[in-house]
């Protein structure tokens, strides 16, 4: 894959990562621009559909215990992936 085209593919993500924070896009770009000459194409396609699944999984955890936090209903704890 081109410069280009790993361009666009971190556009992908940084697109779909957006919407969980600002950081994890900034983290992401870094962290892609640093590893990208070391995986192969497809190496890094998992490597940033695995940082999404955690990003989505992170979400989802956050949810029963903000609620919580915020005094609404007894919501048990998931805990969280990320601090």
């Amino acid at each position: 894959m081109t410069m280009p085209d790993r361009r666009q593919l971190y556009a992908l993500y940084e697109k779909q990562l957006t919407p969980f924070s600002t950081s994890l896009v900034a983290e992401f770009l870094r962290s892609a621009d640093a590893m990208g000459d070391q995986l192969s194409d497809e190496e890094l396609g998992a490597w940033a559909e695995d940082g999404l699944e955690l990003a989505r999984q992170s979400l989802l955890s956050r949810w029963p215990a903000d609620a919580a936090d915020a005094g609404v209903g007894r919501v048990p704890a998931l805990g969280r992936i990320w601090a």
